[in-house]
């Protein structure tokens, strides 16, 4: 099964996403330690969120971010928001009905990695060690 969960992993590193729904503002993250964002407003799309995460957008969020600070909510509805990841490079925007986001998560990249040489930090490999 190496070869399907190196595919599967390397799957993981970019989401994308597209939605429809009023709002405004702007997501950009450098890692959640390294953040500037400020956003309000309900949206509802679809993209790829990762094989584990639910490809449908149907959520509403308001917060502030700066650095390593997040005042309000990110979502609403964690089961239909779009994923959020501590390792992740994202840039997000919505912009009176249209929304997008596109977002490179650093921690899915080092598992890709790792995978190479039959380690799986993630835990997510099919029939992998960590289901014994």
């Amino acid at each position: 099964m190496w070869i399907p969960n190196r595919v599967l992993d390397a799957l993981e590193i970019v989401r994308v996403g597209v939605g429809v729904g009023p709002g405004i503002g702007v997501d950009l993250r450098a890692t959640e330690l390294a953040q500037l964002s400020a956003m309000s407003g309900f949206g509802a799309g679809i993209g790829w969120q990762g094989r584990w995460h639910p490809p449908v957008l149907l959520d509403s969020r308001a917060f502030v971010a700066v650095g390593p600070l997040t005042i309000g909510a990110t979502s609403s509805n964690p089961l239909t928001a779009w994923k959020r990841t501590f390792w992740e490079v994202r840039v997000e925007a919505h912009a009176a009905l249209v929304l997008a986001e596109v977002a490179v998560d650093f921690a899915e990249v080092w598992d890709f990695l790792a995978g190479i040489v039959f380690v799986d930090p993630a835990h997510d490999d099919i029939l992998g060690p960590h289901w014994l």
